[in-house]
């Protein structure tokens, strides 16, 4: 984040640590401590702000605090603790709740887009929380109604081989409503739409 300052603060640090800048209120030796003091500063950012950035759980949740009504960083920090859940036997209970937590907030975020619905749908089979029908009325609605966005077409292929592989159970008239309901989305053309009739 600091690539569009590095000019202002390079002219700066330049400015303050030049010999021939006659200072009366700070000597040259003021001027370097300061200097070293603003250089040690923005490290010290930087390495706060790398350890977030470094760790895919600390960054998602992050976001998702940050960013309470961000549907985005909601079904990414689900996600996370999705994976979390699958890797973490023990755990898998807690982590699956969390998971269940952000999608539903990320639903909540925003009636747009689908991402959140397909989440919640394969949750309910990979853990104990119940599927709630509501979820995929709402899912066909907006699949057929809302603005298609292309992101919703790999939720859809994940989606299918969920079903495929068994892991996920709808029944085939669900599955057909779904596809339908996709098909008849207006804003659904060109590759996307290929992509669905394959």
């Amino acid at each position: 984040n600091y690539l569009p300052m590095y000019g202002i603060i390079f002219c700066a640090i330049a400015y303050i640590l030049s010999p021939k800048i006659k200072s009366n209120i700070l000597s040259y030796s003021k001027r370097y401590i300061f200097a070293i003091c603003v250089a040690c500063l923005l490290g010290v950012i930087t390495s706060v702000r790398a350890s977030y950035w470094g760790s895919h759980l600390d960054h998602s949740l992050m976001e998702a605090r940050n960013h309470p009504k961000s549907s985005r960083a909601q079904l990414q920090a689900g996600g996370v603790y999705w994976d979390l859940a699958q890797n973490d036997k023990d755990n898998s209970k807690h982590y699956y709740q969390k998971a269940y937590d952000h999608f539903r907030l990320s639903l909540e975020a925003s009636n747009l887009h689908s991402d959140a619905l397909f989440a919640l749908i394969q949750l309910s089979y990979f853990s104990e929380i119940k599927l709630n029908p509501v979820w995929i009325t709402e899912l066909a609605s907006r699949l057929e109604l809302k603005p298609f966005q292309s992101a919703t077409v790999t939720f859809m292929q994940n989606f299918i081989l969920c079903n495929l592989n068994s892991n996920c159970r709808l029944s085939k008239e669900q599955m057909y409503s779904l596809h339908n309901a996709v098909l008849r989305n207006k804003t659904l053309r060109g590759r996307n739409r290929a992509i669905i009739l394959s």
